[in-house]
C-alpha cells in the first residue's frame, strides 16, 4: 500500500484507473477517487502485466476498458466525469 506525505498516511480509496500504454510497450496505471484526488500509480512491463495487476488487487470489480478519445486533452478529467456519469450511485 503506498502513502502520502510519509509513514501513517494512507493513500485515498482508488475508485478510477487510467491506464497509459507507452509507445515502447510499458504501461503506467493512475489511480484516482472519483472526486479527481490522486490514490498512487504503479508502472507495468506491458498493458497485460498492468491488467493483471489491477485484476490481483480488486478482483472482479474492474469493468471493461473504455478508451479515451484522442481529441480528449486531459484524459485525467475524462475518466473521472466518465466514472461519475456511468455509476453515480457510488
Amino acid at each position: 500500500m503506498g502513502t502520502l506525505g510519509g509513514a501513517g498516511h494512507l493513500m485515498p480509496l482508488a475508485e478510477v484507473v487510467l491506464m497509459e500504454v507507452l509507445d515502447d510497450g510499458p504501461a503506467l496505471l493512475y489511480r484516482f477517487t472519483r472526486d479527481g484526488v490522486f490514490a498512487g500509480d504503479t508502472w507495468h512491463e506491458c498493458r497485460e502485466n498492468a491488467e493483471d495487476q489491477l485484476e490481483y488487487e480488486v478482483g472482479d470489480a474492474v469493468g471493461a476498458w473504455t478508451a479515451v478519445p484522442l481529441d480528449v486533452e486531459d484524459a485525467q478529467a475524462y475518466a473521472v466525469n466518465w466514472a461519475q456519469r456511468t455509476h453515480p450511485e457510488r
